[in-house]
């Protein structure tokens, strides 16, 4: 009896140790790095983010419409408001959807990359430079990234850019760029805390649509340095307000922001600009220089069409409302600038003119302190045997000079002396 008592106890026993070792299992299977629930999880969160990312895409597939059919179409409040509507959060280029970050490319729009769950950083700082081949055709992005914390991830528009080139927390990246777009940065740390920086290019010598104000000044940027844009055309999308660029402080030249002019007589800017029917305003300079206007100098094979300005332009000597010399073409420009110069030489289109002014309308008050003053041009084929014309053009501004010369076409019309 004592035999058959103690059979059964072993016996029970190795029943409880089997079944301990099963259960061990179970949880194991069930909780463990690789157990149901961690996969379930995973599956879950792999779900809500495609849900995400569904709700972005039909936003954004909307949006690519409306860029062609909607007139009031911008990169900026446009695209902001409907992801609003949509119950979404935006951020810059950070668009947030059910907790889900995903970063966007506005000029498409369309997602650039998608960027998880996490928070902002205060401890990682972005600093980009751009460069560009001597014939923009090509360039690089030069990107410094310092942080506190070690980096996990940096990507570039989705692409993932290896981190091993760690210089006590500083990284060095340099990417090659032969197209002009949004080139999205994302910065990931070991704690999961993230930083979003959106690069924009429009360097590239390729056609190019100016939205904003930032892209309207790089542009200027990038044509001063050289970049020519001939056989390119550079399209104005919006309205733009200068007002926070250009404007007065106290009333001197020393003092106040100025304007600066696109393009000059050594890097001239030989595209096609298309101002779109859309205008520039609060445009302001109070220069003691001389050729002062919205652009500098325009090459033979470079064209400005269907653009107004307004605002008020003061300088030297050669100054206007559209350009200060003008050796190509000038078409359907309306300007509304005062335009004022301290020495000669002051005109609503242009100030000197050697190409082809057409079918353009002066509505600012023209100004010559000392002499020639046209409320088209100030002088039209003046001192250089080139052939130029001012053909079906109106002036309704007041045109005035202290001591020589002025009309309400040209001041001076194929003169030389």
């Amino acid at each position: 009896m004592k035999k058959e008592r103690g059979i059964t106890l072993i016996a029970l026993i190795i029943t409880i140790i089997v079944l301990l070792i099963l259960a061990g299992i179970t949880i194991n299977f069930v909780l463990g790095d690789e157990g149901l629930f961690k996969t379930a999880k995973e599956a879950g969160e792999k779900y809500d983010e495609a849900g995400a990312r569904e709700k972005l895409e039909t936003v954004l597939l909307s949006l690519q419409a409306d860029k062609y059919t909607d007139p009031k179409y911008n990169e900026k409040e446009y695209i902001d408001n409907r992801i609003i509507e949509n119950n979404m959060n935006i951020s810059g280029d950070l668009a947030i959807v059910d907790g889900w970050q995903f970063s966007i490319d506005r000029s498409v729009p369309k997602i650039a990359a998608s960027l998880g769950k996490g928070k902002e950083s205060s401890n990682i700082n972005i600093a980009s430079v751009i460069e560009y081949t001597e014939n923009f055709k090509k360039g690089t992005i030069t990107l410094t990234i310092t942080s506190k914390v070690e980096l996990s991830i940096i990507t570039i528009n989705g692409e993932n850019i290896s981190t091993t080139n760690n210089n006590n927390g500083t990284y060095t990246i340099i990417k090659n760029i032969e197209d002009n777009g949004t080139y999205s940065v994302y910065v990931k740390d070991i704690n999961d805390e993230y930083k979003l920086k959106n690069v924009k290019v429009l360097g590239i010598q390729k056609d190019i649509i100016i939205y904003t104000i930032e892209d309207l000044i790089q542009f200027v940027e990038i044509v001063n340095k050289g970049g020519t844009y001939e056989g390119k055309t550079v399209t104005l999308a919006n309205d733009l307000d200068l007002k926070n660029v250009c404007y007065k402080v106290d009333g001197t030249t020393q003092n106040d922001i100025n304007w600066t002019p696109i393009g000059t007589q050594t890097n001239q800017f030989k595209g096609i600009f298309e101002g779109n029917n859309k205008e520039i305003s609060n445009i302001y300079i109070n220069s003691s220089s001389s050729n002062q206007a919205l652009f500098g100098s325009l090459g033979t094979t470079g064209i400005v069409k269907n653009l107004k300005v307004r605002g008020t332009i003061s300088g030297s000597n050669n100054c206007a409302g559209i350009i200060c010399k003008n050796y190509g073409k000038v078409e359907n420009c309306v300007n509304y600038a005062s335009v004022t110069t301290s020495g000669s030489s002051s005109g609503g289109i242009a100030g000197h003119n050697w190409g082809i002014i057409y079918r353009c309308i002066n509505n600012g008050n023209i100004t010559a302190t000392n002499e020639t003053s046209g409320g088209i041009a100030a002088t039209n084929g003046y001192g250089v045997d080139l052939r130029s014309f001012i053909i079906e053009c109106i002036n309704n501004g007041n045109v005035t000079s202290s001591s020589w010369v002025s009309a309400g076409i040209a001041g001076c019309n194929g003169e030389q002396r």
